[in-house]
Order: C-alpha cells, then sequence, then structure tokens
C-alpha cells in the first residue's frame, strides 16, 4: 500500500518536473497577450499546472488498468483466453 503511494507520488512528481517548465513558458506568453480578466487568469493557470494534471491523468490511468487486470485474473467469467 505504502509502495503504490510512493510510486504515485513520484510518477505526478517526475510528470510534473518534465511538463510544467514548457506549460510556464505558454502561460508566460499568455499573459503578456491576454488582457487581465478573471477567465483569462483562470485559462492561465490551468496552461501553467497541466504538467500536474498529465501527471495525475496519467496516475488514474495506470491505476484503473492494474486495477482492471487484478479484476480480470481472479474472474473466470470475464472474457480472455
Amino acid at each position: 500500500m505504502v509502495k503504490d503511494l510512493i510510486k504515485v507520488v513520484l510518477t505526478v512528481f517526475i510528470t510534473t518536473l518534465i511538463v510544467y517548465p514548457i506549460t510556464s513558458i505558454f502561460a508566460d506568453i499568455m499573459t503578456n497577450l491576454w488582457p487581465d480578466t478573471l477567465l483569462n487568469i483562470i485559462v492561465i493557470t490551468l496552461v501553467r499546472y497541466l504538467g500536474f494534471f498529465m501527471g495525475l491523468g496519467l496516475v488514474m490511468y495506470l491505476y484503473r488498468g492494474q486495477n482492471t487486470q487484478q479484476y480480470s485474473a481472479q474472474n473466470p467469467y470475464m472474457g480472455g483466453q
């Protein structure tokens, strides 16, 4: 259980480290081009932290896939070979 939690945290951290600098540059460019409105600030913040959201999405995708494989192995009536 703790081992899985550590894997999840490391996956999110590594994905954020890789994608955050790129999305941060895009967000800085958007800040200079767009006027300061509430909607634009929200969009720019979402773009800035896109790497974090991608990391969370990747972890959820892998977690669901792992659970599906475990369920398939335990349930002989669920498709497969």
